[in-house]
């Protein structure tokens, strides 16, 4: 674990740089964040940590990424669809749990173009839902790989060089 560095990087820099890590990893891998502070005293921080998890994951022919995080009780879907960008589905919604978004799967440069965008969305729904808007609010925990991997590592898959 350790806590963002704070160096004048913004929120979206600072998460970009971690998914960016996240990508060169060489089999399904995830990292989470966590919030530095203690609960704030809502009912539902309170009972449950409060995390937002990346994985990095592939089928053997294209590679993808898939946000998931704890969302408070009072967010309900409707809201989290109105956060996220037009093109994003939620994948699973349970306020006051868990909520999961796809952001699709594609050729690994196409996923590494895309970024960038991705950093903003984490960024954009850590600040809605968790009130965090600078890096130094959160603590980084991985990367580290998912408990279901590929046989074949993704450097000697044929679409890695895609």
């Amino acid at each position: 674990m350790q806590p963002f560095p704070g160096a004048g990087d913004t929120l979206p820099d600072v998460l970009q740089q971690d998914v960016r890590e996240l990508v060169d990893w060489d089999n399904n891998a995830q990292l989470t964040w966590t919030p530095m502070d203690a609960p704030t005293g809502d009912p539902v921080d309170a009972t449950e940590e409060r995390w937002f998890r990346v994985r990095f994951s592939s089928t053997g022919r294209s590679f993808g990424l898939r946000l998931e995080f704890t969302l408070p009780a009072a967010a309900a879907e409707r809201y989290l669809r109105a956060v996220l960008p037009a093109h994003l589905d939620v994948t699973e919604c349970v306020p006051g749990r868990r909520a999961a978004v796809e952001l699709g799967y594609r050729k690994l440069s196409e996923l590494r173009a895309m970024l960038p965008r991705t950093a903003r969305t984490c960024a954009r729904l850590l600040a809605e839902f968790w009130g965090v808007t600078d890096p130094e609010e959160v603590l980084l925990h991985g990367p580290e790989y998912q408990d279901v991997l590929l046989d074949t590592s993704f450097p000697h898959l044929p679409a890695y060089r895609e």
